[in-house]
């Protein structure tokens, strides 16, 4: 993890993880609330959300433009491919969409949503269950997406009996070359556990895999990461991502970190 400060006895452990890629062009506007949102939206966000229920990437993809683009610099066909990826790597994958708010702009609509994302995985003979939450704001034109820009994320994934229970503390938005603080604090009492804990952070490209890899796990002395960083110089947002595994089960939480001026 790029100038990340770390310091205690280190652990290396064979560890798998897939977690999805969401996509996500900003834009500033004086948005009406969702109650008010014309019935097209509506259909168009609930077609959407069905479709990605049902696993019917053609059904999503006819809701993208063919020049959709978005701030990850991210296409319709990778688009295609991320999704397909993680609903390959996941079952029981449930997708729920609220409308937060819109504005019309000519002959565009922008509308801020939130997307609540939860799925299930077999591994080792132990389930594996997702969380994620994204916040973004896309640009339709003709009821087709063609701009879009995530503002934040958070995924999840728990496995084993009793993973712990963490709360983050993480800037949603640094400049570059800022440092910041990464924190993973278990909030649940400890007793005589021991906690093993990393921290890693990857360039948003559309999906994170840390299949195969081995990973380095600091003994966590008191009760979660601490950790510094510096974002990079360039305006290019970053996922952070904190592990913590106990003998009775595991958490791995990941954030996106917005790097802008």
């Amino acid at each position: 993890m790029r100038n990340l400060l770390t310091s205690s006895r280190r652990f290396t452990i064979a560890f798998w993880l897939s977690l999805s890629c969401t996509v996500g062009v900003a834009a500033t506007v004086q948005a009406a609330t969702p109650e008010t949102a014309p019935p097209e939206l509506n259909a168009t966000l609930s077609s959407i959300e069905q479709a990605a229920n049902n696993g019917n990437l053609d059904g999503i993809l006819s809701y993208y433009s063919p020049n959709y683009r978005n701030s990850d610099d991210m296409g319709r066909d990778r688009l295609a491919e991320a999704l397909q990826r993680f609903w390959d790597n996941y079952d029981n994958v449930n997708y729920r969409t609220e409308l937060q708010s819109w504005e019309q702009q000519g002959d565009r609509v922008v509308a801020e949503t939130i997307t609540y994302i939860t799925g299930t995985q077999i591994r080792e003979n132990q389930q594996a269950t997702l969380e994620a939450t994204v916040r973004s704001r896309q640009v339709l034109q003709n009821n087709q997406i063609v701009d879009q820009d995530i503002l934040s994320e958070e995924s999840r994934v728990f496995w084993g009996e009793n993973p712990p229970e963490v709360r983050v503390n993480l800037p949603e938005t640094v400049r570059p070359g800022q440092d910041y603080y990464f924190d993973a604090i278990v909030t649940q009492p400890l007793g005589n556990d021991l906690l093993l804990g990393t921290a890693l952070e990857q360039e948003v490209n559309g999906d994170r895999f840390f299949e195969g890899n081995e990973l380095e796990f600091d003994l966590l002395q008191a009760g979660g990461l601490f950790k510094q960083g510096t974002a990079p110089d360039s305006e290019e947002d970053i996922w952070l991502s904190a592990v913590i595994v106990r003998n009775d089960g595991v958490m791995t939480v990941t954030r996106r970190l917005r790097v802008e001026r």
